[in-house]
């Protein structure tokens, strides 16, 4: 979920009904898979622990066990970022969840911000603007987004061309500007969550010119077959599939942060 430190509106912000909607999927979310941790024990997983951590905030519900749980996170920081296990190599989506936790936890004092930061710019390709998800790997807009949140987070968005990647995401935008994984792939929601989240970061800071944001949330719509149903994770004339809880909530916090939530139209 979105918060102010992006430097972007809040994806709860006047969204009433899509705000009820959206904090009950987070609360089923979680309790379905049994994810919000109640003490070392229910600790199973960085990622369970990070949508456990961030329903439990969302619902204002008290995390009973801080303590524990960041020192059970920093078993899985080092080289200035975190993995998914202790003594793994780093990665951005689990240093990602890992602060995002902290964040919660009023705990980011424990990770050095230098450091932090010089591990996101090893994932940065500075001649195309894109990001991996580990220095070396494939560019991918998941990858973008992590890594513009945590540079934010430190202040440290400068050290970066914020144009060029705009326009690296901007490649990934269909005829209907939907997103895809791939440049000129199939438009899905959870790219376009991702694209949507990291484009307005840039924006925040330096305007992003040549996104007609208003067509990237009749995509996101289109993927609705109906007013009383979720959305689908790809919906376009050669893919079709079910939805599921997962895509439904990252259209509705994107149609929020697009600041279309209240529109009749959605």
């Amino acid at each position: 979920a979105g918060s102010p430190a992006e430097g972007a509106p809040s994806p709860l912000n006047d969204a009433p009904s899509l705000l009820a909607r959206f904090r009950m999927s987070a609360l089923r979310l979680s309790l379905n898979a049994s994810l919000i941790p109640r003490g070392p024990a229910a600790l199973a997983d960085l990622n369970s622990t990070y949508w456990g951590v961030l329903s439990e905030a969302l619902l204002g519900l008290e995390h009973n066990a801080t303590g524990q749980t960041v020192d059970w996170l920093l078993q899985r920081y080092g080289g200035g970022a975190f993995g998914e296990e202790p003594g793994e190599p780093p990665d951005l989506a689990s240093t990602y969840r890992a602060f995002r936790v902290l964040e919660v936890l009023n705990a980011t004092n424990r990770v050095d911000n230098s450091s932090l930061t010089s591990f996101v710019l090893s994932c940065y390709n500075a001649s195309e603007g894109s990001f991996s998800l580990e220095p070396g790997g494939a560019p991918s807009l998941e990858a973008a987004y992590y890594a513009l949140y945590l540079l934010n987070a430190t202040g440290s968005l400068s050290s970066v061309d914020l144009d060029l990647v705009a326009r690296w995401i901007l490649l990934h935008n269909s005829s209907d500007w939907g997103f895809a994984w791939e440049v000129g792939g199939e438009p899905c929601t959870p790219a376009t969550y991702f694209a949507v989240k990291a484009l307005l970061l840039v924006n925040a800071t330096s305007p992003v010119s040549g996104w007609p944001h208003e067509e990237t949330a009749k995509w996101l719509n289109s993927t609705r077959p109906s007013k009383d149903a979720g959305f689908y994770g790809y919906y376009n004339a050669s893919v079709r599939l079910t939805f599921d809880l997962l895509s439904t909530r990252m259209a509705v916090e994107a149609l929020a942060l697009l600041g279309l939530a209240n529109d009749p139209a959605y």
